[in-house]
This record gives structure tokens, sequence and C-alpha cells, in this order.
């Protein structure tokens, strides 16, 4: 079973994580320029993902305010655009919650904002056929009524799929993710919220966070990125925390790494 006290922190700008076996507080201070992160992630880098399905996550969490600043959430990625000091970009594969806000618009959740479950893997063999059809798509988009016909196929292709979490995110909730070998099922108090056989394939890291970051990748080609000013503190905090199933631990035996930035 993995322990949050043994994990990676990073911390940028303000950023801070307090963390025990089986609790950890992540929290951000207000700031109005620049990058800011409170992270706990188990390895150092790709080489290191060791979890594979049949996987189960378990905890309970909650925000301090029922909207934040930037994304927050917990799972399990592949860390695309690599660690904040070592960018080395790659196609998404994720298995998380995922809280976004305003004016963040991704692909993963169809350019919605908020609390939600979801899944992605961009780097599936599904895609290949959309790549000599990636201009002709973006001409298309153009087209509201065509986005109709068009998204369904990506969201195939690209294995997403996704949905609301319907609880105040600023209460205590449970929340649990079962990621098995052809399928995936999201709990929240007891109840699903998401079940799919998009699951993703290879091995991906846990991840829990909080951040001020917004991205913009739409179906459309309109792209864009950056960071949004942190009004007053806010903060996540999860507990009861249980992660056991299927990993290599000769690869995810990292060792314990402390990085703080202050930018």
């Amino acid at each position: 079973m993995s322990q949050l006290n043994t994990m990676n922190v990073l911390a940028v700008n303000g950023g801070r994580v307090t963390a025990e076996a089986d609790k950890a507080h992540f929290a951000l201070s207000p700031t109005t320029t620049g990058y800011a992160d409170a992270q706990l992630h188990d390895y150092t880098s790709r080489r290191d993902f060791c979890w594979r399905p049949p996987v189960s996550l378990a905890l309970r969490a909650r925000f301090s305010a029922a909207t934040l600043t930037g994304t927050a959430g917990f799972g399990f990625w592949n860390a695309p655009a690599g660690d904040p000091t070592v960018r080395r970009p790659t196609l998404p594969r994720a298995v998380w919650f995922f809280y976004a806000s305003p004016p963040n618009d991704l692909p993963f959740l169809s350019g919605q904002t908020g609390w939600f479950a979801s899944v992605i893997d961009a780097a599936t063999p599904l895609m290949l056929p959309l790549l000599p059809l990636g201009f002709p798509f973006l001409l298309l988009n153009q087209f509201s009524k065509a986005q109709k016909y068009t998204r369904p196929l990506i969201n195939r292709c690209l294995k997403i799929k996704h949905a609301v979490v319907p609880v105040d995110p600023a209460d205590w909730h449970d929340y649990r993710i079962a990621w098995r070998l052809d399928e995936v099922q999201f709990s929240v108090d007891g109840r699903p919220v998401l079940t799919t056989p998009f699951a993703p394939s290879g091995r991906l890291g846990f991840v829990s966070w909080i951040d001020n970051q917004w991205m913009r990748a739409t179906i459309d080609g309109r792209f864009g990125a950056g960071t949004l000013p942190i009004t007053a503190p806010q903060a996540m905090t999860i507990r009861d925390f249980s992660l056991t199933g299927e990993s290599d631990h000769r690869i995810g035996r990292a060792r314990r790494k402390n990085v703080i930035l202050i930018v």
C-alpha cells in the first residue's frame, strides 16, 4: 500500500504541502503572477510510473471553497507536459477526479468547467486514423453543427469520457477509482458517477495537486495556456487515503525528492 508521506513534494511559488501516511493538505497563497502549485506524486520521471490495472484508489477529500482558481484533483496520469522543471511533452493519459475553473477549455472535459470524473488515453492506436485528417477536421470544426458529429468520433478515438461529480467539493466526500483492464469505475459516497470501458493502457503515476493554471485546447484549433491570479488562499485536503493494486515496485521505488521553486 502506498503512503502519502513517502511521495515526492512539488511546491511552487508559495505552494505548500503537508503530508502524513494517509492524509495531506495542499495550499496556495494569494499571488498575482507566475505559476503556483502544491503537489504530491509517486514518481521522479516517467520511467518511475508503476501503477497498472487492476488498481483501487480510495480517499476522503474537500476543497476550501466550492469554486477554486485554476485546477485541482487526484488520480493517475502520465505527466504529459513533463515535470515543471523539465518539459518533455507527450500525448496525455489519465484516470482522475479533475477540477477546472474558467477559462480552462480542455478536450477531456468537452470544454466544460467544474468538478469531474474523467478518463483520456490519447496515446491509443485508435488515434492513428485521425492524424491524416487533422487539418480537414480543424476546418470542419469551425462550424458548431459539424462538432455534433466530429466530437463523438474524437472522443472514441482518444478514449475520452467524463461525468460531472454532483456534489459540493467544499464538503467532505468519499471518492473511489477502480481502474481495471477493461473498465474504469468512479464513485462518490458509494454511488457510481461514471463507468466506462475506456481504460488507459500502460503504467501511470499517482498525482494529487492544486494549482492556478489554465489551458485551452479545442477541437476547432484554439490553443492557449497561462496562470490566473489568486486573490484569496485556497486549499485541498485529503485523508483516509488508500492506494492498492497492481504495481511494479522495482520501478516505483523512486527516492523521495522535495522540490521548492520560488518564481
